[in-house]
């Protein structure tokens, strides 16, 4: 059994170290915010020194678009974890009000490419091997049809950039969202319930999907200094 973390904070090295002492070599982490922009937590800190920004001059960057590498991310390859031979995915939850759903993938995939981290199906350090689209009831719109037409815009933009990409929901989500749409069910289910039990035998089939993938079986646990939602690998 493959025990996996998923976050949406900053996450510093000793914690994912403690992590990896717990038995957790998978990480999951939010990349994109349903504000439109990549997720600060996860790829890029700006810079909060004025030799930091000196530095960014130096580098012929914008102010606005100059970075410092400790985001989690980052920590997690330079951790124990990330040597040890783990694997990291990130997860993208959309802005609902943006016209071009696929664009928002693109927009991940460049802001990860502009802090030097690329896709990758065989783990190593620098790469994720999966963008997971969150699909949960947030702002979405009433209409069934246009919020499938959506999430078919967000896998087309995986398929745009090369990148495989997986569904994190669960049945009340996907059926109040998309009313159970089954065409996403070609791509891995990573489904969410909160029973506090580490074992997939409790899912039940939806969507399309006769299997899941993984299950998120309980969420903001405080460990080794950081609040982390806990899976594994069905």
């Amino acid at each position: 059994m493959l025990r996996r973390l998923q976050v949406s904070s900053h996450i510093e090295p000793s914690t994912w170290n403690c992590l990896d002492k717990d038995g957790y070599s998978y990480a999951v982490m939010r990349a994109y915010k349903a504000d439109g922009y990549p997720d600060p937590n996860a790829i890029v800190r700006a810079l909060p020194t004025a030799r930091g920004f000196a530095r960014c001059i130096l580098l012929h960057c914008l102010k606005s678009t100059c970075f410092l590498p400790q985001h989690s991310l980052y920590n997690w390859y330079q951790s124990d974890q990330g040597k040890s031979g783990g694997a990291a995915s990130v997860y993208l939850f959309p802005d609902r009000n943006v016209d071009d759903p696929a664009s928002q993938v693109s927009g991940l995939v460049t802001a990860l490419k502009n802090a030097n981290i690329y896709y990758s199906d065989h783990p190593k350090a620098y790469t994720y091997d999966r963008i997971w689209l969150d699909i949960e009831i947030e702002a979405w719109s009433g209409d069934k049809a246009a919020n499938v037409r959506f999430i078919q815009g967000l896998i087309q933009g995986c398929k745009n950039n090369g990148v495989p990409c997986g569904v994190y929901t669960n049945e009340y989500n996907w059926s109040t969202i998309t009313g159970g749409w089954t065409g996403a069910s070609d791509l891995p289910l990573w489904y969410a319930h909160y029973d506090g039990v580490e074992s997939c035998s409790d899912f039940a089939p939806f969507g399309g999907w006769s299997r899941a993938a993984k299950k998120q079986w309980k969420g903001n646990v405080a460990l080794c200094g950081g609040l982390v939602d806990l899976n594994i690998d069905c």
